[in-house]
Formats: C-alpha cells, structure tokens, sequence
C-alpha cells in the first residue's frame, strides 16, 4: 500500500436527553415538524457527497509564466487540436505519441505517453483527463508538463523531443518498513541497474523483472521491479535517466517494501509484495 493524502468529511451525530444515538434528521424532524423535509432532503445531500469518488487530479505541474498566449490566439488554437492529436495518436500507437501542430512561429510540439503498470482503459482515461485539464490548470502557459500516477502530457513552442529531463515530479513510497533495509537497497540497486539497462534497449523503452534474494532475516524475499522511459530518448538518455532514479530511490526511499518516482522522462516502479500486472495495449493488428 502507497502512502496517500486526503480529506475526511464527517457529521456530528444527533444523540437525545439519554445519550442515545438519534438520526440528525430524525431529531430535527422531532423538534420542528416543519423542518422535517427540509432536513432530509439535506442530510441525502451530505451523505451523497460522503459516497462521491476524489476528483481525478495530476501531481504538481510545471507551467510556464513567461511570454504566455492570449485568448483566440493562433498558439492557443494549435494547442487545442496538438492534445486532442496526442490521446488519439496514443489510442492507436501503443500508449505513446508526439508530433507537431501549426506552422512556425506559432508552432505547438507535444507529446503524451503511458504508463505500463495499468490497463489500457486506464490509460485513455488519464489522457481524457490530462488533455481536459491542461488549459484551466496552466492558462496560457506556452510550456506545459503534467504527470499524473499514469499517464505523462508535455507541449512547448520549442522542440524538445529526444531531449533528457531529469526533473522528478512525485515519489510515492509505501506504509511499510523492510525488516533488512541494507540487503533490500542492495538488491533493489542491482535489479532496476539491470532493468534500465534492459529498458534503453527495449524498442518500447520498458523492461520488467524480479530477483529472488534471502533477507538477514532468513527470509525469502522476491523483488519486482519496473524501468520506462519516454520513447523518443536514446539508449544513453533512457539509461541516464533511469540511473538518476536508481540513486534517488536509495536516497528518499531507503527502506521502504514499495514505491515509484515519476519524471518527465522516465519512471521506475518496486516492490517486495508480489507480481505487477503489466498490461500491453491491444494489438494494432
């Protein structure tokens, strides 16, 4: 289980002269008959907010504030059809796409990608909401690049397809704490140095695997393990990126069971709790 954040929202419940435990518009109803419909009416309210899911949100984006568009113009308008190009140019190119839209100098350069550790429907649906909320969430940011938990969008006016970006937008680690966090960093280490290697290579710029090792403790322990890059890098700038990671996770996450970093231009996911489902896109057949 990954560490996360998020708010709870409770109702104070009503109780009578004994103590007794009464339904707020029960109690309500009781007092002001007048009120009693009225008081349901809002607590069915309250309680449907209770049920509703978390809005679907991205990790911090990066915007840029300087030399922005303005409404109507001809950038904003490559940008619209550049994000909607992106989700259908993934939609029918394996889960990664980027291309061009416009004519210089209001050119728009783009690309999206997913992540290999969900399903394909996942994926569509993180890049439905990337592309929705790119223009409320960075208004008129001529650069902008959102990851969320499964898929990456980036645009820019300038080029920057093959370019490295060792930025890191998110690291989640788990609730737990291996029992030998020396021997697990050490396999951990050569696992993802294995992967990256694996992954640079890889046509899709992904790999996945698993070591079986025996902890200080004499207990049997499996690592899993995943490395992927954007598909527009090179051997050396996936393995780069890929290596940067490595040597961040030994730092942030030193002695954590599970946990992922997220960049603009790799990811590599862990952990000691069982098999990751790795989902390919449907065939393009």
């Amino acid at each position: 289980m990954f560490s996360s954040i998020s708010t709870l929202m409770t109702v104070k419940q009503a109780t009578d002269a004994n103590g007794v435990h009464v339904d707020p518009a029960s109690a309500v109803c009781r007092r002001r008959p007048a009120w009693c419909l009225l008081a349901v009416l809002l607590l069915a309210v309250v309680r449907t907010s209770l049920a509703e899911p978390p809005v679907y949100t991205p990790f911090p984006a990066r915007c840029s504030t300087d030399n922005n568009f303005t409404a109507g113009s001809t950038y904003q308008v490559n940008i619209d059809k550049l994000v909607h190009r992106l989700r259908d140019g993934a939609a029918s190119n394996e889960s990664f796409f980027y291309t061009t839209h416009g004519e210089k100098p209001d050119m728009a350069f783009g690309l999206v990608m997913c992540y290999a550790d969900y399903t394909w429907e996942n994926c569509l649906f993180c890049l439905d909401h990337a592309v929705a909320w790119v223009g409320a969430g960075c208004p008129y940011s001529r650069n902008v690049s959102v990851n969320y938990d499964r898929c990456l969008l980036r645009y820019s006016d300038k080029p920057f397809f093959g370019g490295l970006d060792l930025t890191l937008t998110a690291w989640v680690r788990s609730l737990t704490n291996a029992t030998d966090a020396a021997g697990m960093n050490v396999v951990r280490l050569n696992l993802v140095g294995r992967l990256s290697c694996e992954a640079a290579g890889s046509p899709r710029r992904f790999a996945y695997g698993n070591h079986s090792y025996v902890d200080s403790t004499g207990k049997s322990q499996v690592m899993y393990a995943l490395a992927q890059c954007r598909r527009d890098l090179e051997y050396g700038e996936c393995n780069g990126c890929l290596n940067h990671v490595r040597e961040v996770l030994e730092q942030e996450l030193p002695s954590d069971t599970a946990g992922y970093l997220l960049g603009y231009s790799c990811y590599v996911r862990y952990n000691l709790t069982g098999p990751m489902e790795i989902i390919q896109p449907p065939s393009l057949g």
